[in-house]
């Protein structure tokens, strides 16, 4: 393929089609015709021979073909690589740039760092905007998905906001705040303890504990029946609504949920009991491609949200 006879605006068509999966939202995030994003997507499939995308049985979704995820990611790196480059010779300046963001987060991270964000939209850069993606981790641990790592690697992500552990080359991760584990439970356990008391692994025995995916393994005598969900959000109401009465959480995160309750919100009847169970902390992170670093809006989105968790942000 001779690719100075290739039209550039292809590109931004597979990727809009790529972000929406679908022709009708690429279309209006074009400013296009959907038929004509129909016409630029035929040409495509002309050019390489293939489909790059398809849509299975039963949805109206376009998913990509394996050729399409190859030729994908080349077109996403392509792209950033371009507009990192325009960034530093513009010297980047966050208060007139419309730069979008994409960064992946996880339900219990977007709690701290959510709000965050909309304050550095409206204080200091009201032109920037960010995209959000739910953080894909395997089931039962607290690692990430490879697909999440390649993301990041072919800058279709700017950044990773994570609980877990991410190990893979050309990836940094630096912590931004530890939190301890806690015990919260139901105000009516039968139990002696108070609020606040110790608990330790003998008041456990018996008891069915809600622990979600990314908690580490719980190593105690005579073990109780140990409830996996899938993010420590649900465990609150996980509680309440099952026979479950106690479940494993991030201080930080019991205390908006605890009885009593913050902002004169009313309570959620759930108490915190303290535990001297040794458990590793839980750590937030933020990861993102070694060969960003050198990019300065990036480095000045990483600054600006470490900047912000020092603020308790």
């Amino acid at each position: 393929m001779d690719l100075l006879k290739f039209n550039l605006n292809l590109l931004h068509t597979i990727r809009a089609i790529n972000k929406h999966r679908s022709l009708t939202e690429a279309a209006k995030e074009l400013g296009l015709k959907q038929s004509s994003v129909s016409q630029k997507l035929q040409t495509v499939r002309n050019i390489f021979n293939d489909q790059i995308f398809e849509q299975r049985p039963g949805s109206k979704k376009y998913f990509l073909t394996p050729r399409g995820k190859e030729i994908v990611g080349a077109v996403e790196k392509m792209l950033k690589d371009f507009e990192t480059a325009i960034s530093m010779g513009e010297n980047f300046n966050f208060e007139t740039s419309t730069r979008v963001f994409e960064i992946a987060i996880s339900e219990y991270v977007s709690h701290y760092y959510l709000p965050a964000f909309e304050g550095m939209t409206t204080r200091i850069a009201e032109n920037l905007a960010f995209t959000f993606h739910r953080v894909n981790y395997r089931p039962n641990t607290n690692k990430i998905a490879v697909s999440e790592c390649e993301r990041l690697l072919n800058r279709e992500l700017d950044f990773i906001l994570f609980e877990g552990v991410i190990k893979h080359e050309g990836i940094s991760g630096e912590t931004l705040l530890s939190d301890e584990w806690v015990f919260i439970a139901k105000e009516d356990l039968e139990t002696d303890l108070e609020e606040g008391q110790k608990l330790t692994a003998e008041h456990l025995i018996g008891y069915k504990i809600a622990v979600p995916f990314s908690a580490p393994e719980l190593s105690l005598p005579n073990d109780p029946i140990k409830l996996r969900v899938p993010s420590i959000p649900e465990i609150p109401l996980f509680i309440q609504q099952s026979k479950s009465k106690i479940g494993l959480v991030p201080r930080k995160f019991a205390e908006l949920h605890a009885k009593p309750s913050l902002n004169n919100r009313p309570g959620t009847g759930l108490k915190i009991l303290m535990h001297d169970l040794e458990l590793p902390p839980i750590e937030i992170k933020l990861y993102q491609a070694i060969a960003s670093n050198s990019s300065e809006d990036v480095l000045w989105l990483g600054n600006e949200i470490k900047a912000n968790t020092k603020r308790g942000r």
